[in-house]
């Protein structure tokens, strides 16, 4: 069951992602934007990470 909450909760981080990649994409439109926003998705995928081994800590 533990499992379960932890691959429920990393489904929804993706989406959030897949949400924020895409407005930001859309209005800079720039490459120089786009590489901003790459380095911020590397971080947004680090702190799941961290939000998983919490997750498992406190389970």
């Amino acid at each position: 069951m533990p499992s379960v909450q932890v691959e429920i909760k990393e489904q929804s981080n993706s989406v959030e992602i897949a949400n924020i990649s895409r407005p930001r994409i859309r209005s800079t439109g720039l490459m120089i934007n786009g590489f901003e926003s790459n380095q911020q998705i590397e971080t947004v995928r680090v702190q799941t990470e961290i939000f998983r081994v919490e997750v498992l800590l406190q389970l």
